[in-house]
């Protein structure tokens, strides 16, 4: 059963990110991300009030993993182009709390 939790978490992500890149760009990336994130977040604490199992949970996963995938490409242009990189790798350090993540 993890598998496919797991499973519908990803293949919702990889499907949003395909959706992303073809999204018209009427909204501003911040926009469309911060969107996302609320689309993410609901089908979640859905599953967290009232716990489902079997296809019913794959379904809230895969729905917020095709948020997930529509929220990140835009929040990885926010930067400029020429301190994107440099922005990244601050943040990975900060969210690792110092630790190694290779």
């Amino acid at each position: 059963m993890a598998g496919l939790l797991i499973g519908a978490w990803g293949g919702g992500a990889l499907l949003g990110s395909l959706a992303a890149l073809r999204l018209p760009s009427r909204l501003p990336p911040l926009t469309v991300a911060s969107l996302a994130g609320l689309g993410q977040a609901l089908p979640l604490w859905l599953l967290a009030r009232r716990p489902a199992a079997g296809p019913a949970a794959v379904a809230v996963l895969g729905l917020a993993g095709l948020a997930n995938g529509i929220r990140v490409p835009p929040r990885s242009t926010a930067n400029p182009a020429p301190v994107r990189w440099s922005a990244k790798a601050a943040g990975t350090s900060a969210t690792s709390g110092g630790r190694s993540t290779v």
